[in-house]
């Protein structure tokens, strides 16, 4: 008996989706900083995790290919769970869903893994703007998945 992971190329469909999503909310919480409205962007969060993040050109462009990287990853995971969990129905809920559960394993489980300043859990309006981001990003990503045409993989 041969065990089949990926049927309909769903790490392709996730990596474009959870690519594309996470090029949103990255334009989204940064249009937010430069307004004044939320004091950290994900540019800021995707580069702390692994430096003390300046806005210089090289930590800016390493910070977005990892908040890219984390886009794919959390992406394909979504994609798999679209095809080998979930039904169809009610995808944009199940999306938005699964961006709360990563919201709260991102901010609540390991923020201090990633090494995010104590005083951003204290900043409601941020944390309200990055819950936010994390709802469009799902809602976003299960959008896209269901777009991409799934093709059977032989």
């Amino acid at each position: 008996m041969k065990i089949q992971f990926e049927s309909v190329n769903e790490f392709g469909r996730g990596a474009i989706a959870g690519s594309l999503s996470a090029i949103v909310i990255c334009l989204f919480l940064e249009l937010l900083e430069l307004m004044g409205l939320a004091k950290h962007c994900w540019l800021f969060m995707a580069g702390q995790a692994v430096m003390q993040f300046q806005h210089v050109l090289l930590p800016v462009a390493l910070a977005f290919l990892i908040h890219i990287g984390v886009g794919v990853f959390w992406g394909v995971i979504i994609a798999f769970l679209f095809t080998k969990v979930f039904t169809d129905r009610y995808h944009i809920l199940k999306g938005l869903a699964i961006g709360a559960a990563i919201f709260f394993f991102h901010l609540g489980l390991l923020s201090q893994v990633l090494n995010y300043p104590p005083a951003l859990r204290n900043d409601i309006v941020t944390i309200f703007f990055i819950f936010l981001s994390y709802l469009l990003y799902g809602a976003l990503t299960a959008i896209i998945i269901k777009k991409i045409p799934a093709k059977e993989s032989g």
